[in-house]
Protein backbone atom coordinates (compact mmCIF):
# COMPACT_ATOMS: atom_id res chain seq x y z
CA UNK A 1 0.00 0.00 0.00
CA UNK A 2 1.51 3.38 -1.01
CA UNK A 3 2.54 5.69 1.80
CA UNK A 4 0.49 8.87 2.33
CA UNK A 5 2.36 12.16 2.25
CA UNK A 6 0.69 15.12 4.00
CA UNK A 7 3.59 17.47 4.74
CA UNK A 8 5.23 19.22 1.75
CA UNK A 9 8.88 18.18 1.33
CA UNK A 10 11.30 15.74 -0.32
CA UNK A 11 11.06 12.07 0.63
CA UNK A 12 13.58 9.34 -0.22
CA UNK A 13 12.46 5.77 -0.63
CA UNK A 14 14.80 2.79 -1.01
CA UNK A 15 13.54 0.20 -3.45
CA UNK A 16 15.28 -3.17 -3.45
CA UNK A 17 15.78 -4.68 -6.88
CA UNK A 18 17.89 -7.58 -5.64
CA UNK A 19 16.24 -10.95 -5.06
CA UNK A 20 16.51 -12.61 -1.64
CA UNK A 21 19.61 -14.78 -1.33
CA UNK A 22 20.70 -17.96 0.42
CA UNK A 23 23.64 -18.09 2.81
CA UNK A 24 25.26 -21.55 3.00
CA UNK A 25 25.25 -23.03 6.49
CA UNK A 26 28.40 -24.17 8.27
CA UNK A 27 29.29 -27.73 7.35
CA UNK A 28 32.02 -28.95 9.73
CA UNK A 29 31.00 -28.08 13.29
CA UNK A 30 31.62 -31.24 15.34
CA UNK A 31 30.12 -31.97 18.72
CA UNK A 32 32.37 -33.99 21.04
CA UNK A 33 30.43 -35.96 23.66
CA UNK A 34 32.67 -37.24 26.46
CA UNK A 35 34.28 -36.72 29.84
CA UNK A 36 35.97 -33.49 30.96
CA UNK A 37 37.87 -32.40 34.08
CA UNK A 38 35.25 -29.78 34.85
CA UNK A 39 32.22 -28.15 33.25
CA UNK A 40 32.07 -24.66 34.62
CA UNK A 41 31.24 -21.23 33.26
CA UNK A 42 29.93 -19.34 36.30
CA UNK A 43 29.54 -22.04 38.90
CA UNK A 44 30.56 -25.68 39.36
CA UNK A 45 28.79 -28.02 36.94
CA UNK A 46 26.69 -25.42 35.15
CA UNK A 47 27.94 -26.65 31.76
CA UNK A 48 27.36 -30.37 32.46
CA UNK A 49 25.41 -31.97 29.59
CA UNK A 50 25.07 -28.53 27.98
CA UNK A 51 26.36 -28.30 24.39
CA UNK A 52 28.88 -25.45 24.55
CA UNK A 53 30.53 -23.79 21.55
CA UNK A 54 34.30 -23.25 21.67
CA UNK A 55 36.84 -22.12 19.08
CA UNK A 56 40.21 -23.16 20.53
CA UNK A 57 41.96 -25.56 22.89
CA UNK A 58 42.60 -22.64 25.24
CA UNK A 59 38.89 -21.93 25.44
CA UNK A 60 38.20 -25.61 26.08
CA UNK A 61 40.65 -25.63 28.99
CA UNK A 62 39.05 -22.50 30.44
CA UNK A 63 35.58 -24.09 30.62
CA UNK A 64 36.32 -27.82 30.78
CA UNK A 65 39.81 -28.16 32.25
CA UNK A 66 42.96 -29.82 31.00
CA UNK A 67 44.61 -33.18 31.47
CA UNK A 68 45.09 -35.31 34.56
CA UNK A 69 48.48 -36.83 35.29
CA UNK A 70 48.69 -40.34 33.93
CA UNK A 71 49.78 -43.11 36.30
CA UNK A 72 53.10 -44.42 34.99
CA UNK A 73 55.12 -47.35 36.34
CA UNK A 74 58.79 -47.81 35.49
CA UNK A 75 60.16 -51.33 35.89
CA UNK A 76 63.96 -51.62 36.14
CA UNK A 77 65.16 -55.21 36.06
CA UNK A 78 68.56 -55.66 37.74
CA UNK A 79 70.51 -58.40 35.98
CA UNK A 80 73.79 -57.58 37.66
CA UNK A 81 75.03 -60.34 39.93
CA UNK A 82 76.31 -58.01 42.58
CA UNK A 83 74.29 -55.52 44.55
CA UNK A 84 74.02 -52.04 43.09
CA UNK A 85 71.80 -49.00 42.90
CA UNK A 86 69.40 -47.84 40.23
CA UNK A 87 71.85 -45.04 39.42
CA UNK A 88 74.06 -47.72 37.87
CA UNK A 89 72.24 -48.60 34.64
CA UNK A 90 74.70 -51.11 33.20
CA UNK A 91 73.00 -54.30 31.98
CA UNK A 92 69.55 -53.21 33.13
CA UNK A 93 66.33 -53.22 31.20
CA UNK A 94 63.81 -50.41 31.58
CA UNK A 95 60.17 -51.01 30.71
CA UNK A 96 57.29 -48.57 31.03
CA UNK A 97 53.64 -49.21 31.81
CA UNK A 98 51.03 -46.46 31.56
CA UNK A 99 47.73 -46.96 33.40
CA UNK A 100 45.87 -44.81 30.88
CA UNK A 101 42.95 -42.98 32.48
CA UNK A 102 40.70 -43.71 29.51
CA UNK A 103 39.91 -40.04 29.03
CA UNK A 104 40.47 -39.11 25.42
CA UNK A 105 38.74 -35.74 25.16
CA UNK A 106 41.69 -33.36 25.57
CA UNK A 107 44.03 -35.53 23.52
CA UNK A 108 41.41 -35.85 20.78
CA UNK A 109 40.88 -32.09 20.67
CA UNK A 110 44.61 -31.65 20.17
CA UNK A 111 44.31 -33.87 17.10
CA UNK A 112 41.22 -32.03 15.89
CA UNK A 113 42.75 -28.55 16.02
CA UNK A 114 46.12 -29.75 14.67
CA UNK A 115 44.41 -31.12 11.56
CA UNK A 116 42.53 -27.95 10.68
CA UNK A 117 39.61 -27.99 13.10
CA UNK A 118 37.84 -24.79 14.10
CA UNK A 119 34.63 -24.05 16.01
CA UNK A 120 33.10 -27.07 17.72
CA UNK A 121 30.75 -28.03 20.54
CA UNK A 122 31.62 -29.86 23.76
CA UNK A 123 29.11 -31.89 25.75
CA UNK A 124 30.58 -32.78 29.13
CA UNK A 125 29.25 -36.14 30.34
CA UNK A 126 30.92 -35.73 33.72
CA UNK A 127 34.44 -36.18 35.06
CA UNK A 128 36.78 -38.90 33.77
CA UNK A 129 36.13 -42.29 35.25
CA UNK A 130 37.77 -45.68 35.00
CA UNK A 131 34.49 -47.37 34.12
CA UNK A 132 32.97 -45.60 31.15
CA UNK A 133 29.15 -45.57 31.03
CA UNK A 134 27.13 -45.48 27.83
CA UNK A 135 24.23 -43.80 29.66
CA UNK A 136 26.39 -40.70 30.11
CA UNK A 137 26.99 -40.51 26.36
CA UNK A 138 23.35 -41.23 25.53
CA UNK A 139 22.24 -38.34 27.71
CA UNK A 140 24.70 -36.08 25.92
CA UNK A 141 23.46 -37.26 22.52
CA UNK A 142 19.87 -36.51 23.53
CA UNK A 143 20.86 -32.95 24.47
CA UNK A 144 22.48 -32.37 21.07
CA UNK A 145 19.16 -33.07 19.33
CA UNK A 146 17.88 -29.57 20.13
CA UNK A 147 20.90 -27.77 18.63
CA UNK A 148 20.90 -26.90 14.93
CA UNK A 149 24.53 -25.83 14.40
CA UNK A 150 26.47 -29.08 15.06
CA UNK A 151 26.95 -31.05 11.85
CA UNK A 152 29.26 -33.88 12.99
CA UNK A 153 28.78 -36.21 15.99
CA UNK A 154 31.73 -37.86 17.77
CA UNK A 155 32.24 -39.89 20.95
CA UNK A 156 35.98 -39.49 21.74
CA UNK A 157 35.76 -41.74 24.82
CA UNK A 158 33.45 -44.27 23.19
CA UNK A 159 36.14 -46.84 22.37
CA UNK A 160 36.79 -47.15 26.12
CA UNK A 161 33.37 -48.67 26.75
CA UNK A 162 33.89 -52.19 28.05
CA UNK A 163 31.64 -53.65 25.37
CA UNK A 164 31.82 -52.73 21.71
CA UNK A 165 28.06 -53.33 21.52
CA UNK A 166 27.52 -50.36 23.85
CA UNK A 167 29.45 -48.07 21.51
CA UNK A 168 27.56 -49.35 18.48
CA UNK A 169 24.26 -48.83 20.27
CA UNK A 170 25.24 -45.16 20.59
CA UNK A 171 26.29 -44.97 16.96
CA UNK A 172 22.98 -46.44 15.79
CA UNK A 173 21.16 -43.83 17.87
CA UNK A 174 23.31 -41.04 16.44
CA UNK A 175 22.62 -42.30 12.90
CA UNK A 176 18.89 -42.17 13.57
CA UNK A 177 19.20 -38.63 14.89
CA UNK A 178 21.07 -37.60 11.73
CA UNK A 179 18.51 -39.38 9.55
CA UNK A 180 15.63 -37.61 11.26
CA UNK A 181 17.15 -34.12 11.32
CA UNK A 182 19.04 -34.41 8.00
CA UNK A 183 21.57 -31.78 9.03
CA UNK A 184 24.37 -33.82 10.64
CA UNK A 185 26.75 -36.72 10.04
CA UNK A 186 28.30 -39.33 12.36
CA UNK A 187 32.04 -40.09 12.53
CA UNK A 188 32.74 -43.57 13.91
CA UNK A 189 35.68 -45.38 15.47
CA UNK A 190 35.96 -49.17 15.61
CA UNK A 191 36.21 -50.79 19.04
CA UNK A 192 38.48 -53.68 20.03
CA UNK A 193 36.52 -54.65 23.16
CA UNK A 194 34.56 -57.90 23.66
CA UNK A 195 34.20 -58.97 20.05
CA UNK A 196 32.96 -62.53 20.65
CA UNK A 197 35.79 -64.05 18.67
CA UNK A 198 35.30 -61.87 15.59
CA UNK A 199 37.66 -59.32 14.11
CA UNK A 200 37.00 -55.65 14.97
CA UNK A 201 35.79 -54.97 11.41
CA UNK A 202 33.48 -58.00 11.31
CA UNK A 203 31.96 -57.15 14.68
CA UNK A 204 31.46 -53.53 13.62
CA UNK A 205 29.64 -54.51 10.44
CA UNK A 206 27.45 -56.98 12.33
CA UNK A 207 26.37 -54.43 14.93
CA UNK A 208 26.05 -51.17 13.01
CA UNK A 209 22.52 -51.57 11.70
CA UNK A 210 21.39 -47.99 11.31
CA UNK A 211 18.97 -48.27 14.22
CA UNK A 212 15.32 -48.33 13.22
CA UNK A 213 16.10 -47.59 9.57
CA UNK A 214 18.96 -48.98 7.45
CA UNK A 215 18.57 -45.84 5.32
CA UNK A 216 20.33 -43.94 8.12
CA UNK A 217 23.64 -45.62 7.19
CA UNK A 218 24.25 -42.94 4.57
CA UNK A 219 24.57 -40.41 7.40
CA UNK A 220 27.74 -41.94 8.86
CA UNK A 221 31.28 -43.00 8.03
CA UNK A 222 33.78 -45.21 9.86
CA UNK A 223 37.58 -44.95 9.92
CA UNK A 224 40.18 -47.63 10.75
CA UNK A 225 42.66 -48.30 12.36
CA UNK A 226 43.73 -46.36 15.48
CA UNK A 227 46.52 -43.80 15.18
CA UNK A 228 49.94 -43.78 16.80
CA UNK A 229 50.16 -40.08 17.55
CA UNK A 230 53.11 -37.87 18.43
CA UNK A 231 51.24 -36.60 21.52
CA UNK A 232 53.09 -37.56 24.74
CA UNK A 233 51.39 -38.74 27.90
CA UNK A 234 50.68 -35.99 30.41
CA UNK A 235 52.32 -36.60 33.80
CA UNK A 236 54.42 -35.11 36.57
CA UNK A 237 57.25 -36.76 38.47
CA UNK A 238 55.00 -37.62 41.41
CA UNK A 239 52.74 -39.75 39.19
CA UNK A 240 55.67 -41.93 38.07
CA UNK A 241 56.53 -44.94 40.24
CA UNK A 242 59.90 -46.64 39.86
CA UNK A 243 60.03 -50.35 40.70
CA UNK A 244 63.35 -52.16 40.86
CA UNK A 245 64.82 -55.28 42.46
CA UNK A 246 68.07 -53.88 43.77
CA UNK A 247 69.71 -52.34 46.84
CA UNK A 248 68.78 -48.68 47.12
CA UNK A 249 70.99 -47.06 49.74
CA UNK A 250 71.75 -44.21 47.32
CA UNK A 251 68.06 -43.29 47.34
CA UNK A 252 67.78 -43.19 51.08
CA UNK A 253 66.84 -46.75 51.97
CA UNK A 254 68.65 -47.81 55.14
CA UNK A 255 67.87 -51.50 54.89
CA UNK A 256 69.18 -53.97 52.37
CA UNK A 257 66.35 -55.98 50.82
CA UNK A 258 66.55 -59.56 49.60
CA UNK A 259 67.45 -60.09 45.98
CA UNK A 260 64.33 -60.02 43.77
CA UNK A 261 62.21 -57.99 46.18
CA UNK A 262 60.86 -54.80 44.56
CA UNK A 263 61.44 -51.38 46.05
CA UNK A 264 59.24 -48.44 45.06
CA UNK A 265 60.24 -44.83 44.56
CA UNK A 266 58.63 -41.84 42.93
CA UNK A 267 60.45 -40.09 40.12
CA UNK A 268 60.42 -36.88 42.16
CA UNK A 269 62.75 -38.46 44.74
CA UNK A 270 65.23 -35.74 45.68
CA UNK A 271 68.20 -38.14 45.49
CA UNK A 272 67.24 -39.28 42.01
CA UNK A 273 66.78 -35.90 40.33
CA UNK A 274 69.86 -34.88 38.40
CA UNK A 275 71.24 -38.40 38.06
CA UNK A 276 71.73 -40.18 34.72
CA UNK A 277 68.87 -42.57 35.45
CA UNK A 278 66.48 -39.66 35.97
CA UNK A 279 67.28 -38.27 32.52
CA UNK A 280 67.06 -41.71 30.93
CA UNK A 281 63.66 -42.38 32.45
CA UNK A 282 62.36 -38.98 31.34
CA UNK A 283 63.61 -39.63 27.81
CA UNK A 284 62.01 -43.07 27.76
CA UNK A 285 58.66 -41.72 28.93
CA UNK A 286 58.86 -39.03 26.26
CA UNK A 287 59.18 -41.70 23.59
CA UNK A 288 55.87 -43.24 24.66
CA UNK A 289 53.02 -41.53 22.80
CA UNK A 290 49.26 -41.82 22.88
CA UNK A 291 47.42 -44.25 20.60
CA UNK A 292 44.04 -42.73 19.77
CA UNK A 293 40.99 -43.54 17.65
CA UNK A 294 40.97 -41.54 14.41
CA UNK A 295 37.60 -39.75 14.43
CA UNK A 296 38.80 -36.43 15.88
CA UNK A 297 41.69 -36.16 13.41
CA UNK A 298 39.26 -36.95 10.59
CA UNK A 299 36.87 -34.25 11.85
CA UNK A 300 39.76 -31.80 11.55
CA UNK A 301 40.34 -32.98 7.96
CA UNK A 302 36.64 -32.41 7.20
CA UNK A 303 36.86 -28.86 8.57
CA UNK A 304 40.08 -28.09 6.69
CA UNK A 305 38.77 -29.50 3.39
CA UNK A 306 35.46 -27.66 3.67
CA UNK A 307 37.25 -24.38 4.34
CA UNK A 308 39.96 -24.69 1.69
CA UNK A 309 38.03 -26.42 -1.10
CA UNK A 310 34.39 -26.95 -0.23
CA UNK A 311 32.12 -29.55 1.35
CA UNK A 312 31.77 -31.16 -2.08
CA UNK A 313 35.48 -32.17 -2.08
CA UNK A 314 36.09 -35.67 -0.71
CA UNK A 315 38.00 -35.44 2.61
CA UNK A 316 40.63 -37.98 1.61
CA UNK A 317 44.22 -38.27 0.33
CA UNK A 318 45.18 -35.83 3.07
CA UNK A 319 48.09 -36.31 5.46
CA UNK A 320 47.38 -36.23 9.19
CA UNK A 321 49.27 -33.97 11.60
CA UNK A 322 50.41 -35.16 15.04
CA UNK A 323 50.34 -38.74 13.71
CA UNK A 324 53.41 -40.96 13.37
CA UNK A 325 51.78 -44.02 11.84
CA UNK A 326 48.55 -46.01 11.72
CA UNK A 327 48.30 -48.58 14.49
CA UNK A 328 48.04 -51.39 11.91
CA UNK A 329 49.73 -51.56 8.52
CA UNK A 330 47.15 -52.37 5.85
CA UNK A 331 48.05 -54.01 2.54
CA UNK A 332 46.11 -53.66 -0.72
CA UNK A 333 44.00 -56.72 0.05
CA UNK A 334 43.03 -55.27 3.44
CA UNK A 335 42.13 -51.96 1.80
CA UNK A 336 39.92 -53.67 -0.76
CA UNK A 337 37.99 -55.57 1.93
CA UNK A 338 37.46 -52.41 3.97
CA UNK A 339 36.37 -50.29 1.03
CA UNK A 340 33.95 -52.74 -0.60
CA UNK A 341 31.98 -55.38 1.25
CA UNK A 342 29.47 -57.10 -1.04
CA UNK A 343 27.72 -58.87 1.84
CA UNK A 344 26.93 -56.09 4.32
CA UNK A 345 27.53 -53.18 1.96
CA UNK A 346 29.14 -51.25 4.83
CA UNK A 347 32.29 -49.51 3.69
CA UNK A 348 35.05 -48.59 6.15
CA UNK A 349 37.55 -45.87 5.27
CA UNK A 350 41.18 -46.86 5.73
CA UNK A 351 44.01 -44.81 7.15
CA UNK A 352 47.36 -45.81 5.71
CA UNK A 353 50.98 -44.77 5.56
CA UNK A 354 52.26 -43.64 2.17
CA UNK A 355 55.99 -43.20 1.68
CA UNK A 356 56.89 -39.55 1.25
CA UNK A 357 53.45 -38.35 2.29
CA UNK A 358 53.00 -39.72 5.79
CA UNK A 359 49.80 -41.11 7.27
CA UNK A 360 46.78 -40.31 5.12
CA UNK A 361 43.02 -40.75 5.11
CA UNK A 362 42.53 -43.22 2.26
CA UNK A 363 38.80 -43.59 1.87
CA UNK A 364 35.78 -41.38 1.19
CA UNK A 365 32.73 -43.61 1.57
CA UNK A 366 29.72 -43.54 3.82
CA UNK A 367 28.54 -46.73 5.50
CA UNK A 368 26.13 -47.13 2.57
CA UNK A 369 28.95 -48.34 0.36
CA UNK A 370 26.70 -50.21 -2.09
CA UNK A 371 24.33 -47.27 -2.58
CA UNK A 372 25.04 -45.53 -5.88
CA UNK A 373 23.32 -42.33 -4.73
CA UNK A 374 24.84 -41.94 -1.27
CA UNK A 375 28.09 -43.89 -1.49
CA UNK A 376 30.38 -40.91 -0.95
CA UNK A 377 30.83 -38.76 2.14
CA UNK A 378 31.21 -35.58 0.10
CA UNK A 379 27.93 -36.12 -1.79
CA UNK A 380 25.91 -36.81 1.36
CA UNK A 381 27.37 -33.82 3.23
CA UNK A 382 26.94 -31.52 0.22
CA UNK A 383 23.26 -32.40 0.02
CA UNK A 384 22.98 -31.86 3.78
CA UNK A 385 24.36 -28.35 3.31
CA UNK A 386 22.06 -27.54 0.38
CA UNK A 387 18.94 -28.87 2.12
CA UNK A 388 19.65 -27.01 5.35
CA UNK A 389 20.62 -23.76 3.62
CA UNK A 390 17.57 -23.71 1.35
CA UNK A 391 15.21 -24.72 4.16
CA UNK A 392 16.37 -21.84 6.34
CA UNK A 393 16.20 -19.37 3.47
CA UNK A 394 12.60 -20.35 2.69
CA UNK A 395 11.36 -19.65 6.22
CA UNK A 396 10.37 -16.01 5.43
CA UNK A 397 8.07 -17.25 2.65
CA UNK A 398 5.81 -19.16 5.02
CA UNK A 399 2.34 -17.54 4.86
CA UNK A 400 3.29 -15.49 1.78
CA UNK A 401 0.69 -15.62 -1.04
CA UNK A 402 0.99 -18.98 -2.79
CA UNK A 403 1.00 -17.48 -6.27
CA UNK A 404 3.21 -17.14 -9.32
CA UNK A 405 4.88 -14.02 -7.96
CA UNK A 406 6.14 -15.87 -4.89
CA UNK A 407 7.13 -18.92 -6.92
CA UNK A 408 9.33 -16.80 -9.19
CA UNK A 409 11.06 -15.21 -6.17
CA UNK A 410 11.72 -18.57 -4.59
CA UNK A 411 12.86 -20.18 -7.83
CA UNK A 412 15.22 -17.31 -8.65
CA UNK A 413 16.69 -17.34 -5.15
CA UNK A 414 17.47 -21.06 -5.29
CA UNK A 415 18.82 -20.88 -8.85
CA UNK A 416 21.20 -18.07 -7.91
CA UNK A 417 22.46 -20.09 -4.96
CA UNK A 418 23.01 -23.23 -7.02
CA UNK A 419 24.70 -21.24 -9.77
CA UNK A 420 27.25 -20.04 -7.21
CA UNK A 421 27.82 -23.66 -6.16
CA UNK A 422 28.30 -24.63 -9.80
CA UNK A 423 30.87 -21.86 -10.27
CA UNK A 424 32.71 -23.14 -7.17
CA UNK A 425 33.00 -26.60 -8.74
CA UNK A 426 30.43 -28.45 -6.66
CA UNK A 427 28.18 -29.41 -9.57
CA UNK A 428 28.82 -31.12 -12.89
CA UNK A 429 27.86 -29.78 -16.31
CA UNK A 430 29.35 -27.25 -18.72
CA UNK A 431 26.44 -24.87 -18.12
CA UNK A 432 24.06 -24.32 -15.21
CA UNK A 433 21.08 -26.03 -16.80
CA UNK A 434 23.14 -29.24 -17.00
CA UNK A 435 24.15 -28.91 -13.36
CA UNK A 436 20.77 -28.44 -11.67
CA UNK A 437 17.09 -27.68 -12.10
CA UNK A 438 14.53 -25.87 -9.96
CA UNK A 439 10.82 -26.28 -10.71
CA UNK A 440 7.93 -24.54 -8.96
CA UNK A 441 4.47 -23.83 -10.27
CA UNK A 442 0.97 -25.09 -10.87
CA UNK A 443 0.96 -27.84 -13.47
CA UNK A 444 4.64 -28.47 -12.79
CA UNK A 445 5.00 -29.30 -9.11
CA UNK A 446 1.57 -28.42 -7.72
CA UNK A 447 -2.05 -29.10 -8.45
CA UNK A 448 -5.00 -26.86 -7.71
CA UNK A 449 -5.73 -29.04 -4.71
CA UNK A 450 -2.18 -28.46 -3.40
CA UNK A 451 -2.84 -24.71 -3.57
CA UNK A 452 -6.11 -25.14 -1.66
CA UNK A 453 -4.23 -27.21 0.94
CA UNK A 454 -1.70 -24.41 1.40
CA UNK A 455 1.22 -26.38 -0.06
CA UNK A 456 4.04 -24.80 -2.06
CA UNK A 457 6.02 -27.65 -3.64
CA UNK A 458 9.47 -27.09 -5.15
CA UNK A 459 11.41 -29.72 -7.09
CA UNK A 460 15.18 -29.36 -6.98
CA UNK A 461 17.70 -31.63 -8.67
CA UNK A 462 21.50 -31.48 -8.69
CA UNK A 463 24.32 -33.29 -10.47
CA UNK A 464 26.86 -33.32 -7.64
CA UNK A 465 30.49 -34.01 -8.45
CA UNK A 466 31.84 -37.34 -7.23
CA UNK A 467 35.41 -38.28 -6.28
CA UNK A 468 37.63 -40.08 -8.78
CA UNK A 469 38.00 -43.07 -6.50
CA UNK A 470 39.55 -45.38 -9.09
CA UNK A 471 41.92 -43.91 -11.68
CA UNK A 472 42.56 -46.40 -14.47
CA UNK A 473 45.31 -45.93 -17.04
CA UNK A 474 44.80 -47.87 -20.26
CA UNK A 475 48.16 -48.27 -21.96
CA UNK A 476 48.73 -50.02 -25.28
CA UNK A 477 51.51 -50.39 -27.82
CA UNK A 478 51.11 -48.15 -30.82
CA UNK A 479 51.93 -49.79 -34.16
CA UNK A 480 54.59 -48.28 -36.40
CA UNK A 481 53.01 -45.85 -38.85
CA UNK A 482 55.83 -45.41 -41.39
Amino acid sequence: MPKEYKTPGVYAEEISKLPPFIVPVETAIPVFIGYTQKARKLEVGDLAFTPTRITSLLEYEHYFGGLVNETITINIDDVIKKAGSIVNLDSRKITIQVAFLKNNMHYQLQLFFANGGGPCYIVSAGKPKSLVNKKDFQKGLDEVYQYAEPTLILFPDGVNLTKATDLYYLYNGALMQAYELKDRFVLMDISNNNLNGKTPVEFFRDNITGGESPASLKYGAAYYPFLITSIPYYYDDNSVTIMHNTITKELGEADVRAKGEFDKHKLNNARLIGTPVYSLIKDEIGRQTIVLPPSAAVAGVYASTDKNRGVWKAPASISLSYVKAPGITLNDNDLAKLNVDPDSGKSINAIRFITGKGTQVWGARTLAGNDNEWRYVSVRRFFNMIEESVTKALAPFVFEPNDAKTWVKVKTMIENFLTSQWHAGALMGVKPEEAFFVHAGIGQTMTAQDILDGKMIIDLGMAAVRPAEFIILRITHQMQQS
